[in-house]
């Protein structure tokens, strides 16, 4: 009534993923059993290692030998390929998996008696070493992910996980929800986000100068909350100093908005040289090559002589303290330079 195997292969084809013509698992030094004293209820125990990477692979349960669909299955994973093993989740499809490995604990369930017919599943996972390109964070690049998550057939909550955005560390965790359609809330920070960085992520998303250069370090968080169809990201900045376009300032702290419309900041506020410089505005996304501007910078006790006002060729005024506004509007293709007016 029981069977055992030792040392075996295994080539397992799983048509029941979401990878077209099905998912190619090979495992070899396959160790277990069957059970077949309860017929057609099939018990099992089986643990082997991945034929490519040696990732120890365990899985036990029961199933039926009569075309029953029940079955009870537990999966126990160590540094699995996560490119792989994605397939047999489509919540995972939203965070465009490139590389990584994790660590899975996976409880899945299908009995009329138990479940009433409906698949259960649950359980932790753990991965690291992870580049992805999430839908939820419009397609960023994110590298070296690294953080854990439980998970079941509702919702999966993200504790902690650390990454790297081009050369800036951050921290996020939230919430997925998958009952009825895909929907998210991420909580994002980081405290030491490098500007150059958020100017090398703005290229690629507004028709900015690739001229444009910021340089120093922040204080950046925002929550990114949608569906798969929409997105909206809000947060905040705050940078005690720095530099932009090669002008020195301090104490910036702005508000923002992104969504698939646009960017636009509110209540900026930055020191530069003497002189208080505080801004809002918005930036439409045209398409990938046009953005329109709309602007708008007020000045307050800007010594004239400072290489700020010298950018502005204000050339009629050579003494003395200004203050006014500045407005920039229009449409602008990449690589253009922006039309400006003055007011003082």
């Amino acid at each position: 009534k029981r069977v055992n195997f030792q040392d075996g292969n295994l080539d397992y084809i799983d048509y029941q993923t979401t990878k077209e013509n099905g998912l190619l698992t090979k495992v070899k030094s396959l160790n277990g059993y069957f059970y077949l004293g309860n017929l057609p209820k099939v018990e099992f125990d089986c643990s082997g290692l991945g034929e490519e990477d040696n990732t120890p692979l365990a899985l036990k349960g029961y199933f039926f030998a009569n075309n029953s669909s029940g079955y009870s299955l537990d999966f126990n994973f160590k540094d699995a390929d996560i490119t792989h093993f994605q397939y047999y989740f489509a919540e995972t499809r939203p965070f465009n998996l490139k590389k990584g490995l994790f660590d899975l604990n996976l409880h899945l369930a299908n009995d009329s008696d138990t479940t009433k017919g409906e698949i259960i599943w649950y359980g932790q996972a753990s991965a690291r070493d992870v580049d992805l390109f999430p839908d939820f964070l419009d397609g960023m690049e994110l590298n070296q992910a690294q953080g854990s998550a439980t998970f079941d057939s509702k919702e999966t909550i993200i504790e902690k996980v650390t990454a790297l955005y081009k050369n800036s560390p951050f921290t996020l965790k939230g919430v997925l929800t998958y009952i009825d359609e895909f929907n998210y809330n991420i909580k994002v920070k980081s405290d030491d986000f490098k500007l150059s960085d958020l100017g090398e992520g703005l290229k690629e998303y507004v028709s900015l100068s690739q001229e444009f250069q910021a340089k120093g370090k922040s204080n950046l968080s925002f929550e990114v909350s949608g569906s798969e169809e929409i997105f909206q990201v809000q947060g905040e900045l705050l940078s005690e100093q720095g530099e932009i376009q090669g002008y020195d300032f301090s104490r910036l702290r702005t508000e923002f908005n992104y969504d698939r419309d646009g960017f636009c900041f509110k209540n900026m506020k930055a020191e530069v040289g003497e002189g208080v410089v505080e801004g809002t505005g918005k930036i439409i996304l045209k398409d990938e090559l046009l953005s329109e501007y709309d602007l708008l910078f007020n000045l307050a006790q800007f010594d004239v002589e400072s290489d700020f006002l010298k950018s502005l060729h204000l050339d009629y005024l050579k003494k003395g303290l200004l203050s006014g506004k500045v407005e920039i509007r229009g449409i602008v293709a990449q690589d253009e330079k922006m039309n400006l007016s003055a007011e003082a």
